[in-house]
């Protein structure tokens, strides 16, 4: 019989500050430690910032081909083998009943340690892959709904600062130059009888001076975004109060 331990991240370590007392149960030297502590003789198998929603791994691919009957796969948890209701099972099948290996949770999520789970321990295993789906779900959809929210308040997405503000220390400050930019981008739409075009915006701003935050002349897409953050302050709030 041979122990197979398989490790994954899904991202890359953040840097830790001076004052973090220890790293992280599910980093990479943590999950082999306490892998290599419950079977020293464990075969490690690693797929770093790896999802996993996705079978496409190819540590998880390698080792599954050289499993043989009788095998241990052994996980610091169930999650790190799949983060999908679908996948786990279609990993246990695979794992379970094709090649006739074993899955060993350290957390003992519905295994035991020689790996045959009983019909409760196969529940307590479901109700654990399904816990880790609904975790990974309600934090896409709190992403999502975050970004939807910067977006219609004149937000980038990526972070950036509404254009006619600066971050300071995490709050937004109005920056003198992109305001008048602003400003002349403002009177000039209401001037407009036709709808305003981002290429005509980019040239009159282009005109008076005004530059991107590169120190480019402002371009159609920096003049698109503009009229988006006009059209959103019209209708709905302000920067400034977002600000305050």
């Amino acid at each position: 019989m041979a122990v197979h331990g398989y490790v994954r991240t899904s991202k890359p370590p953040r840097k830790r500050s001076r004052h973090a007392s220890s790293s992280s149960p599910l980093g990479i030297e943590s999950q082999r430690a306490a892998i290599l502590q419950a079977y020293p003789d464990a075969v490690l198998h690693v797929d770093e910032f790896r999802s996993g929603r996705r079978a496409t791994r190819p540590a998880l691919r390698a080792m599954i081909d050289n499993l043989e009957r009788g095998d241990l796969v052994v996980v610091v948890r169930l999650d790190r083998l799949a983060r999908s209701m679908r996948l786990a099972m279609a990993l246990e099948h695979e794992v379970e009943d094709v090649r006739g290996a074993r899955i060993v949770s350290l957390a003992g999520e519905g295994t035991s340690p020689d790996g045959k789970p009983d019909p409760y321990a196969v529940f307590v295993r479901r109700v654990h892959q399904a816990a880790a789906e609904l975790q990974v779900a309600q934090a896409a959809r709190t992403t999502r709904e975050a970004l939807a929210v910067r977006r219609g308040n004149g937000y980038a997405a990526t972070g950036s600062p509404p254009w006619g503000y600066r971050l300071e220390a995490g709050k937004l400050v109005p920056d003198t130059a992109e305001q008048k930019a602003l400003e002349l981008a403002r009177a000039w739409v209401a001037r407009c009888a036709a709808p305003p075009a981002p290429a005509d915006l980019a040239r009159v701003l282009a005109k008076a001076g005004a530059t991107n935050r590169k120190g480019r002349p402002i371009g159609r897409d920096t003049a698109s975004r503009i009229l988006r953050q006009l059209e959103q302050v019209d209708t709905n709030t302000t920067p400034q109060r977002r600000a305050d």
